[in-house]
């Protein structure tokens, strides 16, 4: 994924400060969308009171009408950049290809060279809106607030999360690696 998202970042061009942008909106999104949970267990409290009600009741459709407003506002315009962005991708590599030496070009047939450049293409605005607005934004909401919430419990613990957290995402691309040569043998 990882290789995908720096392809992805060499040939933004313009699009660059458009999805920065989204990017950090989706964040926010995250955030509102994750104190959800948190407001509503504001309701088991055992000191909790008719008083508290009104309060509580107010952020939590606070946090719904923010999550419903900024994720509007990345259906309407991330999800258009990314049909833009695909079509400046095939544009802009249909271009590269013609400078390709005629050696290169001989090596590869035609078709296949358009089906390559066209599966790119086809294939980054649901990575873009999927993949890394949602997908990776709420992921990354979700490990800061636990960190968080586990700093103000007990440094250690935090610490602890974030060792196994490093030592999970190690062997998780080591063994995505090897899945990739065993599915490349079949």
């Amino acid at each position: 994924m990882f290789d995908v998202i720096r392809f992805l970042w060499s040939h933004l061009d313009h699009f660059r400060n458009k999805l920065i942008g989204q990017f950090f909106i989706s964040i926010v999104d995250g955030i509102f969308l994750s104190l959800i949970p948190l407001l509503l267990s504001e309701f088991t409290r055992n000191d909790f009171g008719a008083t508290d009600f009104l309060r509580v009741f107010l952020l939590i459709s606070m946090c719904y009408c923010m999550t419903l407003l900024l994720q509007w506002f990345t259906r309407r315009y991330a999800e258009t950049y990314g049909r833009q962005f695909a079509n400046h991708l095939r544009i802009k590599l249909f271009r590269q290809s013609e400078s390709l030496p005629l050696q290169k070009l001989q090596d590869y047939h035609s078709g296949y060279l358009l089906s390559l450049i066209n599966r790119i293409s086809d294939e980054m605005p649901p990575f873009i809106s999927q993949d890394v607005l949602w997908s990776l934004t709420r992921t990354l909401v979700n490990f800061v607030l636990l960190f968080v919430i586990t700093v103000r419990e007990s440094l250690t613990m935090a610490f602890l999360n974030i060792f196994f957290l490093i030592i999970f995402l190690y062997f998780s691309s080591i063994l995505g690696r090897r899945m990739i040569i065993f599915a490349h043998d079949m």
